[in-house]
């Protein structure tokens, strides 16, 4: 499983509260990896649970996938995906961090 936040940089900055997908995500090759599922979690918090209102908002998103190959590409992008088809915001600022692959047992099938 592949999993990986984003922020857009000037919410950051600036202490905004603007929920949002940021169109920041990640593609592996058909060749190289059968994606089994891919979700995005949003923060529609309105205020964070110690109170704070002022605190910009981070997605978590996380592709399963079944590697086909030993090794495979990743790539992150704004642009059109095979995944998630869309067109990033032109000349937002994007934040990419806490990117890892963990494991992720499928169910044995039978």
């Amino acid at each position: 499983m592949l999993e990986y936040v984003t922020a857009d940089y000037q919410d950051i900055q600036t202490g905004a509260i603007k929920p949002m997908d940021h169109v920041l995500h990640a593609e592996l090759p058909a060749a190289n990896a059968e994606i089994l599922g891919v979700r995005e979690a949003i923060d529609r918090r309105p205020q964070h649970f110690y109170g704070k209102t002022d605190f910009a908002r981070i997605n978590l998103k996380q592709t399963v996938f079944r590697a086909l190959t030993p090794e495979l590409p990743l790539t992150f992008t704004d642009h059109i995906s095979t995944i998630v088809p869309g067109v990033g915001k032109i000349g937002q600022e994007k934040v990419l961090g806490f990117v890892r692959i963990k494991p992720f047992f499928a169910p044995v099938r039978r």
